[in-house]
Parts: C-alpha cells; structure tokens; sequence
C-alpha cells in the first residue's frame, strides 16, 4: 500500500508539473522557450518575389500588371498590359530565388552575427514563385503560390537539423471599371507552414508541426486613360493559423534533452497595407485598353439580326401549303442552300472585320515609343503580432520576441528600355525594419539591381505562337548582411 501511495504522488506532481510548464509564460528575450502558449511571427522583411519586382525594390502596388502583380495588389488580374489585343487572354510566370551566400548573414535582420545553418545545407533557402492570369473582357482571375524554403540548425547544442516550408497561395478575382480606369480587386491569401527534422534523434517521424489558415485580401488601382500615372492600394488581414502535429507526439519534443523543442500554438502572419504610386516619362503609362469584341459588337449585330430574318423567311416557307409535298421540298431545299449562302458571306465578313481589328490593335502596340523611364514607390505597413518569436527564434528554442509593435517599409524603385526590344534596367532602394527589439542595429537599407534580356522566338514546340519572343529576367538584392539573386523567365513585351 505504501509504494502505491508514493506511485501516486510521483505521478500526480508529474502532471502537476507538465501542466505548470505548458501553462508557463513566454519568457524575457535570451530566455529558453519554455512553453506552448506562443506565436511565430512570419512577416517577410527582405523582397521576396518575382525578379521585376524585386529588381524594383518592392515598388509595385501602384504598377500592380502582368502576373507579378498578383502578389502585390489583388487588383493585377485585371489590369490589362498595353500589348493585349484579345478578348480572351493569359499570361504565367516563373521566377526562383536563391539566397545562395546566407553564410555569415543575418537573414532575418534579428541583430545576430549570422544566420546558423547546417554547413551542407546551403540549398536549403530557396525561394520559388509561380503566377497565372486569365482575362476575359473586364474581368481577371489571377493565382499566385510563393514557397519558401528553410534550412536551419539550433546554435544550443542540439543536433537537430529543422527544415521548415513556407507556403503562400493567392487566388484573387478582379474588375475594371469605366473603360478600364479603376481596377478592384478581391482575393483569399491561403498560408501554410511545415517544419521538418531532416536529422532526428528519435524513432518519430520527420515531421513535427503543420498549420495551415486563410484571409482575406483587397486591391484598388487608379489609372486614368491616357495618363501617365497610377496610384494602387492593397489591403491584407491577418492570417492565424493553429498548429496541428503528429498524433504521437507531445507539444515538447525531445523532453528529457537539454534543449527540449516546444511547439507553438500558432502561426501568424500581421495584416499588411500597402499604398503607392507610380509615374512614367516617354511611354504613355495607361493607353485606354480597346476590346475587340466590343470593337466588332455592331457587326456582330448586324448580324444576328439578319440571321434572325433568315430563320423566319425559312420557317414562313414551312408554313406554305401552296403546291404538292415535292415541290414545297424543292422551294425548301434552294431557299436553304440561299440562306447558308448568305450566312457564310456573313462569317466570312465578321472574321474578316476581327482579323483586322486585332492587326489594327497590333500596329497600335507596336508604334508606342519603346524608351520611357519608369519611377514607382511605395509604403507598406505590417502590424503587430502578440506573444511572438521569429522563424529561428523558434528553432533556437530561445525567446527572441518579434512583431511588438507595427512596422514601415518605405520602397522605391526605377525601371528604364534602355536599349529597344533587348534589354531592361531596373534598380531600388528600400527600408527593411527589424522585428526584434533585442537588435540594436535597427532597419538596415537595401539596394537591388535587375534586368530583363531578350533571348529570342520559340513556340515552345507549337504551344506559343510564333511570333512570342522571351526574355531571362535577374535580380540581385544586397544590404547589411543580407545577399540574395533570382532568375525568371518570360516574354519580352
């Protein structure tokens, strides 16, 4: 009876003691983490994105066109470039970024030396974007999906080697309105969040944490016809996400270790609002964007109208009764071989007059002033996150607190043909604030360079017309322990 008794009392002050310690509060920065009761802060500080975008420094929400704007304002998908000319139209896009040299940087800008990472697992920060738009008329439906990529390593003597993947995927629906002038835009921001020991020390599986949450967001852009301005707005709320792991494990992993691994409660992404405003010399910014279906709607018509007439001319020679079965038949029979005539004349005409159209719509692209220089700049705000440590805070298992507080990034950012139909220069400057109030060097400026090459046609084995001519775009983004380049490939416009 009495070693049932001490049983007893040894598992009660167990529970009581775990329960004490899930409870426990986030400690001071330094502190180990020691609790479940956390967030991990995702805000993005450096430019992440496509090349274009990164090239301009993050300046895009008030250019906010082609597939590179769908993760800036959710207005992009129905922004129509000055070179469509159909109804119907697409475009997709594919950039990657490799912050290849994260040895000896501070990628997160947490005031540390350096970002600690396995020596072998250079590849493991990369960065890979994909966009699609579809247009029909006035209206847009843009997809875009960012995955970030990871690779880290505890500096607190632990062998773990934590690889965590980070999804964002926008799906947005988008109108312009007024012959194109004002673009608003809808959309839902989809986060997602996978941590994986590539080297554990127990029988349990890789993965250990998975989230996943959506929010809503919203774009605005102004672009008056014939202007050579815009401004663009963009909103997004913020995304929380619970934290669901392996049914056998714990919210502490490794518990019995010196460095025992304390899953969060929650994956948090701030609310973000983004306001800019963009000018361009030479090259008239907003042509008024013509639709060739409403071009050839008159026609169209006409058309239908004749059709219309047909169609009761043949249902009044049903209806005549005059003469025998045979020859009712005969009268039928010329009378349909007339009208089919007329209707072939009839779509011959409209695809003539569409054929035309489109050419006329084509030379209008084509005799625009190919030089023009391009400014654009921008302001974004991110809010704040409670109770919150960074991405490698987490895998440290050591409190460095994030997002107490909202924070700006002023970003600008240049874009110029300096030689026609081969080569674009771009080039930027933007404020990356720090999340860590434990950083005493504060925001660090940034500078970034791209370019856009014109390689040449291809048809892409009959898939692309033959007239589409590619181009390889790059970017390169430095500051203060931070250096990242990027790689995309498109059409060159």
């Amino acid at each position: 009876m009495r070693a049932w008794k001490v049983a007893f009392l040894r598992g009660t002050l167990g529970v009581g003691l775990m329960v004490h310690r899930a409870g426990a509060q986030l400690g001071p920065n330094g502190a180990p983490i020691t609790t479940g009761d956390y967030a991990i802060d995702t805000y993005q500080g450096p430019v992440l994105a496509s090349p274009r975008v990164t090239g301009m420094s993050g300046a895009y929400v008030a250019v906010s066109e082609f597939v590179e704007g769908n993760t800036q304002n959710p207005a992009a998908p129905a922004v129509r470039p000055d070179y469509s000319y159909d109804h119907l139209d697409y475009d997709i896009g594919v950039g990657v970024t490799f912050p290849g040299t994260i040895t000896g940087t501070d990628f997160f800008n947490t005031g540390k030396s350096h970002t600690s990472l396995p020596s072998t697992a250079q590849d493991g920060f990369v960065f890979f974007e994909l966009s699609g738009n579809l247009q029909l008329g006035p209206w847009g439906i843009g997809a875009a999906s960012s995955v970030q990529q990871y690779g880290l390593e505890s500096s607190v003597g632990s062998s773990d080697r934590l690889r965590t993947t980070l999804g964002v995927y926008n799906l947005q629906v988008a109108r312009a309105f007024y012959e194109g002038q004002l673009v608003l835009g809808v959309g839902a921001r989809l986060g997602s969040m996978s941590v994986f020991n590539t080297n554990t020390r127990q029988s349990t599986a890789g993965s250990i944490l998975q989230s996943f949450g959506i929010s809503p967001e919203l774009g605005l852009l102004y672009r008056p016809n014939g202007e050579n301005y815009r401004f663009g707005a963009s909103f997004r709320a913020p995304l929380d996400s619970g934290v669901g792991n392996d049914a056998s494990l714990d919210n502490v992993l490794y518990p019995d270790s010196a460095t025992p691994l304390y899953l969060p409660s929650r994956v948090s992404t701030p609310w973000q609002l983004g306001l800019g405003v963009a000018y361009r010399s030479g090259r008239t910014f907003n042509p008024e964007w013509l639709d060739p279906s409403a071009l050839t709607r008159p026609l169209r018509d006409t058309h239908a109208v004749r059709a219309g007439k047909r169609n009761a001319l043949r249902e009044q020679e049903i209806r005549n009764t005059r003469g025998s079965l045979t020859e009712r038949r005969i009268r039928l029979a010329a009378l349909d071989a007339r009208l089919a005539d007329e209707a072939a004349r009839d779509e011959a005409e409209l695809m003539r007059v569409e054929r035309e159209t489109r050419l006329r719509l084509k030379e209008r692209f084509a005799a625009l002033t190919r030089r023009y220089l391009l400014v654009s700049a921008a302001f974004f705000v991110d809010g704040a996150v409670s109770n919150a440590v960074g991405i490698e805070s987490f895998f440290e298992r050591v409190v460095n607190r994030s997002g107490e507080s909202a924070t700006v990034s002023p970003r600008l950012g240049i874009e110029s043909e300096v030689i026609p139909y081969w080569v674009i220069l771009r080039a930027g400057t933007y404020l990356e604030p720090t999340r860590f109030s434990a950083n005493d060097a504060g925001a660090r400026l940034h500078a970034t360079v791209g370019a856009d090459l014109r390689l040449g046609n291809w048809n892409v084995w009959g898939a692309w017309p033959d007239s589409y001519v590619w181009r390889l775009r790059t970017s390169v983004d430095t500051s203060r322990d931070y250096f990242n380049w990027g790689l995309g490939i498109g059409g060159f416009y």
